[in-house]
């Protein structure tokens, strides 16, 4: 059987899609090739917290520390795309012709000042870890 393929996207990859790539490894690597992407690369590095938080949890290993523009990617062959952000959800509702883009539901990313990047680490980590246990991918997410 073919896995399937996630491509996560946020705003500018240096923390929260990483932590979402990392996270979908590690609960679904058996059944997913998943890869994380931003919509707004510029000279950014990741952030210091991504490879702390990873280390805490034992997955400093699983991704690439680079950082990736979503227009580095051939965007229709991947299985499901889903959005962390509002930001990178419309992108890719404008720009993805033909394709359902699922917005993961964040509430600590819905305004533009975040209070603390472990709180979302653990939302992130639960919402994919939902996903993974329940499915199917409609339950947690709306489509455009």
């Amino acid at each position: 059987m073919k896995k399937k393929t996630i491509l996560v996207v946020c705003d500018d990859n240096v923390i929260y899609s990483k932590l979402a790539e990392a996270y979908l490894i590690k609960f679904a690597g058996h059944w997913k090739n998943t890869f994380s992407a931003g919509i707004n690369i510029t000279d950014k590095k990741v952030s210091p917290d991504l490879k702390i938080i990873l280390t805490e949890d034992q997955l400093e290993n699983s991704i690439a520390y680079s950082l990736k523009n979503i227009k580095d990617f051939e965007i229709n062959s991947y299985d499901y795309i889903l959005a962390l952000t509002p930001n990178a959800h419309e992108y890719c509702k404008n720009n993805i012709p033909k394709k359902e883009i699922a917005l993961l539901t964040i509430n600590s990313l819905k305004t533009e000042q975040v209070e603390s990047v472990y709180e979302v680490s653990k939302e992130i980590k639960s919402e994919l870890l939902k996903f993974v246990k329940n499915g199917p991918i409609k339950r947690w997410i709306e489509f455009n």
